[in-house]
């Protein structure tokens, strides 16, 4: 019955289905594992207790006009007046070109609300001193638009300043550390939080947390024209290859492909064309010819082919001269030039003997001496 699976259908599912599980379990093993510790960066994507999903769909809800940063800071707006920056725990260096662009963005009129101890690395900045990654309460020590309303700040300092430049001011810390600062670069501002733990899920209502949040967002003449969250250096690129390479869609993309190439190929052996296999002549008259050779190449008698050739010839011409068989091959040459108009035949009849009681002679002189007596059959 045609509609049957045969033997060799049912072998090839099973190698598929063999693959199809291992790549399975490759896909387990391989998928990148989402951190949901109190290490991992404050994403605005995330909705565990580091994430920081509930700041940003608060910041959506009251009005701003925010919009998450997925491409090159070397594309910011210029000027960057009326923009606030939010760089949360970035786990990436940036480039030359990318600290240059973000100095233009703060020079130009821009805001940035950095949090961690990477600061020195984005803007210009004295080196800060381990922290302790412990939750910690710490009071404000100066007026200003960012403390507006907050008394205290809860967070797990990654860092600290002990020395701070000139330029800089201490908004919060205790015991010599500041883990709350602000300064001025150019036409725009810095705003550095020791931690992003005070703006994420888990620590934003802690305290006045979220008072912080909204005042270093909003910046001193209220709210800013643009907020931009980014998730550029949280591995985030605005691409759609950058976002699958990151998740189990190629494997399963993958699996999927094979899986469709397995049922193509068995509905093909089954449901395609019956050609019926064609098998060589075995009577092909160059066959034949090739075959002989070979016998004869590996006998070493080459002069028999010769004799052969040079026998057959003197036979026919004999028989169309009408000379017996006791002619002489001179006698057959005279009698073909009278007749014929052919010159030198009864000489090419001696050489083709004369080749033919030879044993030892070469293929190249074999074949010379056939390809003269033969082309006599052609005049």
């Amino acid at each position: 019955m045609q509609g049957q699976l045969t033997a060799g259908d049912r072998k090839l599912l099973g190698w598929t289905g063999a693959v199809l599980a291992v790549l399975l379990a490759a896909s387990v093993l391989v998928a990148p594992v989402q951190d949901e510790g109190l290490d991992a960066p404050p994403s605005s994507y995330s909705s565990s207790s580091a994430g920081a999903r509930a700041a940003w769909l608060l910041i959506q809800e009251l009005g701003y006009p925010a919009r998450r940063w997925e491409q090159s800071v070397v594309d910011l707006p210029d000027p960057g007046r009326g923009v606030t920056l939010i760089l949360a725990e970035p786990t990436q260096e940036p480039t030359e070109a990318e600290r240059a662009a973000i100095l233009r963005f703060v020079r130009s009129g821009g805001r940035i609300l950095f949090c961690g101890g990477r600061v020195s690395s984005f803007v210009p900045a004295p080196p800060t001193a381990p922290g302790r990654y412990e939750w910690e309460t710490f009071p404000t020590t100066y007026p200003s638009y960012v403390t507006r309303g907050v008394r205290t700040v809860a967070m797990r300092p990654q860092s600290a300043w002990v020395t701070l430049a000139p330029s800089q001011v201490a908004l919060a810390g205790h015991d010599g550390r500041t883990t709350v600062a602000s300064w001025a670069i150019g036409d725009g501002e810095v705003i550095w939080w020791a931690a992003g733990s005070p703006l994420t899920n888990g620590g934003v209502t802690r305290e006045d947390n979220l008072r912080l949040f909204l005042n270093s967002v909003n910046g001193p003449s209220g709210r800013p024209e643009s907020v931009l969250w980014d998730e550029y250096f949280h591995g985030h690129q605005g691409s759609l290859w950058s976002y699958t390479r990151s998740t189990p869609i190629g494997w399963g993309v993958a699996q999927i492909g094979l899986l469709a190439a397995a049922i193509l190929f068995t509905y093909a052996r089954r449901r395609g064309p019956v050609m019926i296999a064609v098998e060589p002549v075995r009577l092909s008259p160059v066959e034949f010819v090739e075959t002989m050779g070979g016998l004869y190449r590996r006998a070493g008698a080459a002069h028999v082919a010769v004799a052969i050739i040079g026998r057959r010839v003197r036979g026919e011409l004999l028989r169309r001269l009408g000379l017996p068989l006791s002619a002489s091959n001179q006698d057959a040459g005279s009698a073909a030039r009278e007749r014929f108009g052919v010159e030198g035949l009864g000489g090419a009849l001696d050489q083709a003997e004369r080749a033919a009681d030879a044993p030892g002679i070469t293929e190249a002189a074999a074949l010379n001496a056939v390809r003269d007596i033969e082309s006599f059959t052609l005049k």
